[in-house]
């Protein structure tokens, strides 16, 4: 939800996590950069939070709280422009990223595969099961905040 910053109607603080590998032996790893352009739940806990009962066993496991029927309207997030001309060879404005944080698989939660009918753009016969991917030394990345980073870019280069 672009205002809250929460997914499942506003049930569940998000997750993220990109893990690439391709065809030219590029992978994602800590040498790439990433920038942060949508940011939020803000302000989860404490006093006022806007999630008084915050528990992150409960609201950072999409199993338990998309089912559950608490909902947390109040919660706000910061959506950002993209930087201009981030997708170009050479983007001035991207000089300042960061590089990309690695996680491990059981860090993102890696080993839940799309299901046909799941609700996902990817719940097709025609998906691709990651699990039966051969990712080499691919590693899963994202800026440092797994919950709260909700859309990032990134990018690579490199000198032949």
């Amino acid at each position: 939800d672009d205002v809250t910053g929460m997914e499942y109607d506003d049930k569940c603080v998000g997750d993220g996590g990109l893990k690439a590998k391709f065809s030219d032996g590029t992978i994602s790893n800590s040498q790439w950069k990433c920038h942060t352009y949508f940011y939020g739940p803000l302000n989860t806990n404490g006093v006022p939070g806007c999630i008084p009962d915050f528990d992150e066993s409960y609201h950072f496991t999409p199993p338990k709280c998309k089912v559950g029927n608490k909902q947390y309207p109040e919660c706000r997030s910061v959506l950002t422009d993209m930087p201009k001309g981030w997708e170009h060879k050479y983007c001035p404005s991207c000089t300042y990223w960061q590089p990309a944080t690695e996680f491990t698989d059981k860090q993102v939660g890696f080993g839940i595969g799309p299901k046909p009918g799941d609700g996902h753009p990817w719940g097709t016969p025609d998906f691709l099961d990651p699990q039966t991917v051969d990712w080499g030394d691919a590693k899963f990345i994202w800026r440092p905040n797994l919950n709260y980073d909700n859309r990032i870019i990134c990018r690579f280069s490199y000198v032949a």
